[in-house]
């Protein structure tokens, strides 16, 4: 385990000039570098190695990554040059905003004072009240999901210069921080879900499979209903800008939409059609056979070609009627480059010749007509 470890973070360690040997002794190295545990490294290199390498042991999507490493970096950078920017004036203390969701590894720590030089002692703030400060090394720096890691929203730090500053904010209860917490998680599960199924939508229509990309639009649904529920439920801000995938824009938004639209009408066409009022069958004019239709008959070989007169022609289900397809989800399914679904109609026609009529049945959408989807059905 050890030397995997080694091997697949080579990389950073040779980038940050570490030697891997010394930091595999260390028994937190397969979780994450700790202060404590690596006194001779500066926190600005066990906070940079955490955020480069939590992703070892953590499945990240490339938004979600990208998203991650741009907020951390920007945080990491703001918070390194407080930490210098303190030092320069010489002073190494600092203080923890409040959250009304805090992190497990961050509440413990809102509203402290802490020594960035790892001291421990009593200051004064502006109002001559003693406050005592706790050494960095003693919080959860350094940890990835600790006190100014991967996207932590206590960074940047707030400088505290004794005898001028003030800890402002009250720290919510745990109880309190923990359920906003949770909901927090919550919301941020749910924005995974969305962005996952997007993402599968995305991938389905860049390969062409249709039927992959209507079950992956009902995931995107699913997906944003749960999602909305939850926003209307808790009263929490909605942030779309965490649901947006790489590839899925307003076009494949608009292609989502659709299938999710003729979806919804497959599942309640019967309900629609039955307080419809339209006809049950609906006659139409003469017209000509679609495609050519074999005729293999025990007494009758031939066909009925493409283009013969139709007479006797009516819809017995579909569009225009209030006679449902039992097949309409099939059809969709298989054509749906041919239509939406309420296009579809199942219509008949009888061709006639010198000494037979042929009565033939297809399915049609807006004119055009799968091959496999028209047949002879009897000829007298």
């Amino acid at each position: 385990m050890c030397s995997i470890a080694i091997s697949t973070r080579q990389t950073c360690l040779k980038h940050l000039s570490i030697s891997p040997e010394r930091l595999c002794a260390s028994s937190s190295f397969l979780r994450v570098l700790r202060l404590e545990d690596n006194p001779s490294l500066s926190p600005a290199v066990i906070a940079r190695y955490n955020t480069m390498y939590s992703g070892v042991f953590h499945h990240w999507s490339p938004e979600a990554y990208v998203n991650m490493d741009i907020r951390t970096t920007a945080g990491n950078v703001a918070t390194e040059a407080v930490f210098a920017r303190n030092q320069d004036y010489g002073n190494d203390l600092i203080w923890v905003r409040t959250k009304a969701a805090a992190r497990p590894l961050c509440y413990p720590y809102q509203g402290k004072v802490i020594s960035t030089s790892n001291r421990t002692g009593v200051t004064e703030d502006l109002n001559g009240q003693k406050i005592p400060f706790i050494a960095l090394s003693s919080t959860s720096y350094g940890e990835p999901a600790g006190l100014f890691g991967i996207s932590c929203g206590h960074k940047p730090p707030n400088i505290f210069i004794p005898g001028y500053s003030l800890v402002r904010g009250e720290v919510p209860d745990k109880e309190t921080n923990d359920r906003e917490y949770a909901l927090s998680q919550r919301q941020r599960y749910l924005e995974r879900k969305e962005r996952d199924a997007k993402r599968e939508a995305a991938m389905a229509d860049a390969m062409g499979d249709k039927e992959a990309f209507a079950d992956a639009s009902r995931r995107v649904k699913r997906a944003q209903a749960d999602y909305d529920n939850f926003i209307a439920s808790t009263g929490r801000t909605k942030r779309s800008d965490r649901t947006q995938v790489y590839g899925y824009d307003r076009s494949m938004a608009g292609k989502t939409h659709s299938v999710q639209s003729n979806l919804h009408y497959i599942a309640n066409d019967a309900k629609i059609k039955a307080i419809s009022g339209l006809p049950k069958i609906l006659n139409l004019p003469d017209e000509r056979i679609p495609l050519t239709v074999e005729v293999n008959l025990p007494k009758i070989h031939g066909v009925v070609p493409r283009g013969a007169d139709a007479t006797e022609v009516y819809v017995m289900a579909g569009a225009g009627t209030s006679t449902p397809i039992k097949d309409l989800a099939k059809l969709y399914k298989q054509y749906p480059e041919y239509g939406p679904a309420a296009g579809w109609q199942k219509k008949s026609g009888t061709a006639y010749a010198e000494y037979y009529h042929y009565v033939v049945h297809w399915y049609e959408n807006n004119g055009r007509v799968p091959p496999s989807e028209i047949k002879l059905k009897g000829a007298k």
